[in-house]
């Protein structure tokens, strides 16, 4: 059976669980097995965490076939000492100067898109907010300058701390100073960067996106329901996951590999905050279905009949009444929907 390590700084939250998900969907589906190594420590959150951390210590990694390490989970060090020692490396999300395999997103063709959906909206002085120490980030910000470089345009850099809303928030200043100057709209390295931006923006008092358009990266679901919706770029994070697996599966039974950068499609989805006005998701189906909860209570109760104020809780059988609401609740979809509706 083979059996697969997958390094990663933590084990959950929307993109590394994701990316983990999609490794141990394909690893399960050839047979195999999977063993997560968190190489943080615990109880530290990997967006808190700027570098990687070198593994000196690799304990019962001989026992792996081979690994997916995803993002900034070890050292470029430590990625060697397990190619040295025969092991077949998969990169997600990172890229090193070594003979591996590396699945990325496509950060360059979605950033054009953004760029090229802003500059059509009439803005020609933009920011590119965001931190720059890792792999995809500079990716997002070279395309960034490159799509501005074609219509003729600069942008500008305003750093950030991290990868989440405290970046964001910290930017802001320097993002306000920047629009006194002129600039109309920002793209950000990640969707909880430009949330964190938004917010501090508004608090300052003003619009988004009259007084400033936001685009950010990922389709975090926190986006959809921010007020005014962010556009974003949406990246399959499990499709990286599968992606990845898929190859170092390859590898390990002996197939030609190419160790080189392999691209997961990524999509630009223009909402509010950039000055669209998407159509907001139906929600149909399920206002039926509770219409239906409804009905079934009423004439569980047989309300119709007794008219109002004739119903006391001695007259209800609890239990039943639990097992009616239960079978009705049963089809009920409670997944939240982006603003374009329910993707396939």
């Amino acid at each position: 059976m083979i059996h697969v390590g997958v390094l990663s700084p933590v084990t959950g939250g929307f993109y590394f669980g994701e990316v983990l998900a999609g490794v141990v969907r394909e690893v399960a589906g050839a047979g195999g097995r999977v063993t997560l190594v968190q190489t943080l420590d615990a109880g530290r959150a990997a967006e808190s965490f700027a570098s990687a951390p070198n593994v000196s210590s690799p304990a019962g990694w001989e026992n792996l076939d081979g690994f997916v390490a995803i993002a900034w989970a070890v050292t470029e060090e430590s990625l060697r000492r397990l190619r040295a020692a025969g092991k077949p490396v998969v990169l997600v999300s990172n890229d090193v100067t070594m003979d591996v395999q590396t699945v990325v997103v496509d950060n360059a063709t979605a950033v054009r898109e953004a760029v090229d959906h802003l500059v059509a909206h009439g803005h020609t002085r933009t920011v590119f907010v965001g931190n720059l120490g890792q792999t995809d980030m500079q990716e997002r910000y070279q395309a960034y300058t490159a799509a501005l470089a074609e219509h003729g345009l600069e942008g500008r850099h305003v750093g950030a701390v991290d990868h989440i809303e405290p970046g964001g928030r910290g930017a802001a200043p320097e993002v306000l100073a920047a629009m006194a100057e002129g600039t109309t709209a920002a793209v950000c390295t990640t969707d909880r960067v430009a949330l964190g931006l938004m917010a501090a923006v508004k608090a300052a008092g003003y619009r988004v996106p009259e007084d400033l358009a936001v685009v950010g990266f990922d389709d975090v679901e926190a986006g959809w329901t921010f007020d005014p919706p962010l556009a974003t770029v949406n990246q399959e994070f499990a499709a990286q996951g599968v992606l990845a697996a898929q190859m170092l599966l390859a590898e390990l039974r002996g197939e030609p590999a190419e160790h080189r950068r392999h691209t997961v499609p990524a999509t630009f989805l223009p909402r509010a905050s950039c000055g669209c006005r998407v159509a907001a998701g139906t929600s149909d189906a399920n206002a039926r279905l509770a219409a239906d909860v409804v009905a079934a209570v009423e004439a569980h109760l047989d309300l119709g009949s007794r008219g109002p104020g004739r119903l006391t809780v001695d007259d209800v059988d609890t239990a039943a009444l639990d097992d009616v609401i239960a079978g009705a609740l049963g089809g009920l979809d409670l997944r939240r929907d982006p603003p374009e509706g329910r993707r396939a």
